[in-house]
Formats: structure tokens, C-alpha cells, sequence
């Protein structure tokens, strides 16, 4: 069993008023299979068995939550704190299932346009990093680790030109990478910037205006680009996919589904690439809202992104799902996951697969413990256990948004 999902006990750590716990182990008697009870809304239909969520945190804002699972097995977490006008991203790591004392990962003062970010850009190197937005404008701010999250590099500015948003960072071709947009004009131009130095020329404009930039890459020569564009004068507009065969100095750039304008979708995307035996895929999700009903869709590419499979609608909803939806993928195992509120109440539900996005199970409930996450974030282990943690107010309101942290197992497994 991996070490994030080893039973753990209650700690509780204050920074400045925060609390950090692990999970109780699920109560495994009464099923006579061996297996633990449903808990929380949840049916004997589902894949999974989770245990009942467990708020983790206290505080009288946080937001955006985000996970990484390093190639060493080592889970991070980031999260904001805003207090007034400013934000605090604090960093945490994961140890005998139970997360550290967080520390602080970011000093400078300002907002932090989309929280804070990590990524792994080798197999020794670890950077967490945020756009701190001024009265300069947005500027890219990391801090990067060497020895697994113990300590922190000081902290750094990384772009050379201002206005900087939605940054996306990988470790390609030996390189750390940073891909951000900036201001251009009535434009928003994609740069790069390669190992810290001065940012590169150009590498696409948004014609229009962009959202959620995200990036996948093997490591080596191949980069994957993704971004959501919106329209000028519209609620719609599309997905721009970029593909890079030579490290991510060029690039060629489409829209996918034959420039399919999407309505309402803004940040409600996620890609993911898996590689289960010989086979490569990248997969990607995405929410199209309408005022009578709210779709999420998935596809998947096993081309190396020259071509997507048609959208397979997954959950559907005739009130608004939260900003929340989350794909996860690690070999031939596939979880999509949303929250929508329908007649019973708010509820987590998710489809899963295990021959790699070929078909899914129908969709589930996994814990009506929820109210309006905005960000959900997660681990999917090789052997098909989960993690998810989320921001919500589900628990009391006295105490403050908290996040949550959900675990479970596969039937079976």
C-alpha cells in the first residue's frame, strides 16, 4: 500500500490558525466480503470504498489547493491563504500519511493570481512557484528544492516581462521551462522562459482572451500545450492545443474539436497523459455550461495529440456543478470527478476506468459531505487508490473555509 494511504494519527499544527490531521482507517467490519462499509451517501455500485472526509485545515480564507506526486513517491501540497488584499501560499509534504507543518512559500506582497503551483523539472528538483500580481503587474515568483521539500531555495523572480498569467512549468529536454502569457497590446502573447534566464521570443498569441494554460511533456524532446481562449464579446470560445516535437522551442497550434466555440467554460479543463503498457494517451476533460444543462465531457488522443476522440458527455446536470471537475489518470486507470447539486443535495460523484478511457462505469457517489469546492486536486496510485483534497465550507461555518481530504481504495484491491 502506498505511504499516503497508511493509517495515521490525529495532528494538530497552528500556523498562525491552521490544523493539520490525517484520516481515520475505515471501519472494515458488518460487509462480510471484507471490505469496509459505504459510508456517506455512497452505494455498493461504486469501484471505490472511501472513508468519510476529513477536514484538515482551519483558516478564515483558503483556497486553491494543488497535489504533486514526485517519481520518488513523495506527495506535496500547496494551498492560498488570502488575508485582505494580499495572499500567503504555504507548501506542505506528506510523511506516515499525515501532512508536515506547512511552510511559507511565498514573501512578497500581493495577490496571487491562481494560487500557487508545483512541478517536478527533474528527478532531484522540485520548484513551487506563483504569480504574485502587484502594482508592477503579474510577476512569476519561485522557490525550488533539491531535497525533497525539507528546504527551499530563496526566493526568486523568473520573467523577465511584466503582466505575466497563467503559468505552466515543466522539466523538459534537461531543461526547467516556464510558459506564462503577457500582454501584448489588446493581446496576450505565450512566452517561454528556459532555466530561470531572460524569456524567450514568442512561441503563440491567444486571439483572445486566455485561461487555465496547461502542459504535459515526456521529459525529453515531446511538450504538449493546452489553453482555453475566450472570445472578445462572447461567453464562449475554444480550446488551443499546441504540440512540440524539439523541447518546446516551436510549436504548431490548433483548436480542437473542428474550433468547436464551447459556452462558459473558463477554467473547467483538465489534460493528463498515461502510459499504460506500450500504449501513450492524452486525455483531457472539459465543462460546457448552458442555461439548461451542465455538461462535463471527456476525450482522449492516442496519436500523440494530432487527433482527439469525438467528446464523450460523462456527468450531466441540470444545475450548475461547481469549478471543481478533476481527471486523473495512471495507467490504464482513469477517474473523472465533479460536484453537482441535484435533488438529493450537493453531491461528489465520479466515472471510472480501467482499460484507459475505452468505457467507464456509470457515474457514482463517493460523499455527499460537500458543499461548493472551488478547486478539487488529487493522487491516483498505480494500484487505483485515491486522494483527493478540496477547499469547501462544508464543514462549520464558524470556523472558516477548510480543505478536505478524501481517501479510497479500489473493491478488491
Amino acid at each position: 500500500m502506498n505511504s499516503f494511504f497508511r493509517p495515521v494519527i490525529a495532528l494538530i499544527l497552528i500556523v498562525p490558525v491552521f490544523l493539520m490531521v490525517g484520516c481515520p482507517s475505515p471501519d472494515r467490519s458488518g460487509t462480510g466480503d471484507g471490505e469496509p462499509e459505504p459510508v456517506d451517501g455512497q452505494t455498493r455500485l461504486g469501484r471505490y470504498i472511501f472513508e468519510a472526509p476529513v477536514a484538515f485545515s482551519e483558516t478564515a480564507s483558503i483556497d486553491l489547493p494543488r497535489l504533486v506526486r514526485t517519481r520518488n513517491g513523495t506527495v506535496h501540497l500547496v494551498y492560498l491563504v488570502t488575508e485582505g488584499i494580499s495572499g500567503r501560499v504555504w507548501q506542505s509534504r506528506l510523511e506516515n500519511g499525515a501532512f508536515r507543518t506547512p511552510g511559507l512559500l511565498s514573501s512578497v506582497e500581493g495577490t496571487k493570481q491562481g494560487g500557487g503551483f508545483l512541478a517536478e523539472t527533474s528527478a532531484n528538483e522540485l520548484v513551487g512557484y506563483y504569480i504574485n500580481v502587484g502594482s508592477t503587474g503579474g510577476q512569476l515568483y519561485y522557490k525550488s528544492t533539491a531535497n525533497n521539500g525539507r528546504s527551499w531555495s530563496m526566493e526568486r523572480r523568473w520573467n523577465d516581462r511584466g503582466e505575466a498569467r497563467w503559468p505552466c512549468v515543466m522539466g523538459t529536454d534537461g531543461d526547467a521551462v516556464a510558459y506564462f502569457f503577457v500582454r501584448h497590446g489588446d493581446d496576450w502573447e505565450l512566452v517561454a522562459n528556459r532555466n530561470f534566464s531572460d524569456d524567450e521570443p514568442s512561441v503563440d498569441y491567444a486571439q483572445g482572451t486566455p485561461f487555465n494554460l496547461q502542459g504535459l511533456t515526456d521529459g525529453e524532446r515531446g511538450v504538449w500545450l493546452a489553453y482555453y481562449v475566450r472570445q472578445q464579446h462572447s461567453d464562449g470560445g475554444r480550446i488551443a492545443f499546441l504540440t512540440s516535437g524539439d523541447g518546446g522551442r516551436s510549436f504548431d497550434r490548433r483548436y480542437l474539436f473542428d474550433d468547436r466555440v464551447i459556452p462558459n467554460i473558463f477554467n473547467f479543463f483538465h489534460m493528463e497523459r498515461s502510459r499504460p503498457e506500450e500504449d501513450e494517451f492524452i486525455h483531457l476533460i472539459f465543462t460546457e455550461e448552458s442555461p439548461e444543462l451542465t455538461t462535463v465531457y471527456y476525450t482522449r488522443s492516442d496519436d500523440g495529440g494530432e487527433s482527439f476522440n469525438t467528446p464523450l458527455a460523462m456527468i450531466q446536470s441540470i444545475n450548475p456543478l461547481t469549478r471543481a471537475p478533476l481527471l486523473l489518470t495512471n495507467g490504464n486507470y482513469i477517474v473523472v470527478i465533479t460536484v453537482d447539486t441535484e435533488d438529493e443535495g450537493p453531491a461528489l460523484r465520479y466515472r471510472f476506468s480501467e482499460n484507459g478511457g475505452e468505457s467507464f462505469d456509470e457515474p457514482v457517489v463517493a460523499t455527499r459531505q460537500v458543499s461548493s469546492p472551488e478547486t478539487l486536486t488529487g493522487i491516483l496510485a498505480q494500484d487505483g487508490e485515491l486522494m483527493l483534497v478540496w477547499d469547501d465550507l462544508a464543514g462549520s461555518t464558524e470556523q472558516g473555509e477548510q480543505l478536505y481530504i478524501l481517501k479510497g481504495i479500489l473493491r478488491g484491491g
